[in-house]
């Protein structure tokens, strides 16, 4: 009688360990949310909460911009009990021009010896197969370039969108590896496998993305006669 007690007993802990983590969880979570809202507030932008069966985040929508955040689950178990879950933040605007990418430099990795042939597949496998007819460019600071490998179908295109404050807000970026793409639909950046949830970190990217619509919409300007 006494084990079997003892084993009600340690069966009740569990579960209340169990439920007092989910409801940390789940009260950090409310409180993370609410200081987005307030966030929001502050910057006159519009918060969309979402959850789906399998994708669940947050959108923020700025002026001509939407911020994205999400873990997506595509229902697979790959081991008992472990669920493949993807995790993104996307920022996007519908600024568009010509095709190019800027993306995080990665030790070891010579822009200038994968501009064609073996080196386009290896851009492939770094990228994305997105990269395919672009080339390497040597464009903006050299602080830059020592941070970020740059790619693009017109390399004068790019110079004019690397305006000063667009490298500034580059080089001031601490979060994840940012990837940044434009085409003729328009501009995103990309933090591929995290799921941005702070203000802070919401904040500093909505920041990044609106120094980069201010250097393509300046870029896209026509020339004063």
């Amino acid at each position: 009688m006494n084990e079997i007690l003892l084993h009600v007993s340690v069966i009740a802990a569990v579960g209340l360990c169990v439920a007092l983590i989910f409801w940390l969880v789940r009260r950090r979570q409310a409180a993370r949310l609410r200081e987005v809202q307030a966030l929001a507030d502050r910057r006159g932008w519009r918060l969309e909460p979402f959850r789906e069966p399998l994708a669940w985040g947050l959108r923020l929508h700025g002026p001509g911009w939407t911020l994205e955040a999400s873990s997506r689950s595509h229902g697979l178990e790959h081991a008992p009990g472990s669920v493949d879950v993807a995790m993104c933040t996307r920022w996007r605007a519908s600024i568009g021009g010509s095709r190019l990418l800027i993306g995080a430099r990665r030790p070891g990795v010579d822009p200038a010896a994968l501009g064609g042939g073996l080196g386009a597949g290896v851009l492939e496998l770094l990228v994305g197969p997105e990269v395919a007819g672009l080339r390497a460019v040597e464009a903006g600071s050299a602080a830059l370039r020592q941070r970020f490998l740059l790619w693009a179908e017109s390399t004068a295109d790019l110079e004019e969108l690397l305006a000063p404050e667009l490298q500034a807000a580059l080089l001031a970026w601490s979060g994840p590896s940012p990837l940044i793409r434009r085409d003729r639909e328009g501009l995103e950046i990309e933090l591929a496998g995290a799921h941005l949830s702070d203000a802070s970190a919401l904040d500093a990217l909505a920041s990044l993305g609106e120094a980069l619509a201010a250097a393509a919409e300046k870029a896209n300007r026509p020339a004063p006669r």
